[in-house]
């Protein structure tokens, strides 16, 4: 299982599943592509591979959130991202990183410089 940590400052509500956080359905786009890259990533860790287990893949680990709301009885694991889902976030990684390689930006989205102003101070030096 890979987790990838969720804090909230609300009390109530939904909880965070990674099908509904990654992709939007309805626009058929994706907003994050976090924990299929981190699989894409975890076989090459040092830990992973000195663990003696089998590598991790789309077959043998889920994708998943570990909530931590304010109250404690709340927290939790939540649902697995959907392994059907990972290969296409895979491919539009690549897309991504292709674009961002040939100069094309615009593409890519414009950044939120109050929502991320470490990528913003990253992309302002170059």
């Amino acid at each position: 299982m890979v987790l990838e940590y969720k804090t909230a400052q609300r009390q109530e509500g939904k909880k965070e599943t990674p099908n509904r956080t990654h992709f939007y359905r309805q626009g058929e786009s994706w907003h994050d592509l976090q924990l299929p890259l981190y699989l894409k990533l975890a076989p090459q860790l040092k830990a992973v591979q000195d663990s003696g287990l089998p590598p991790p893949t789309i077959e043998n680990t889920d994708l998943c959130y570990f909530q931590l709301p304010i109250h404690p009885d709340a927290a939790g694991i939540s649902e697995p991202f959907e392994p059907a889902m990972v290969k296409p976030a895979w491919r539009e990684a690549e897309r991504l990183i292709t674009l961002i390689l040939d100069g094309h930006f615009e593409e890519v989205g414009t950044l939120d410089a109050t929502v991320s102003p470490t990528f913003e101070a990253l992309l302002a030096s170059n």
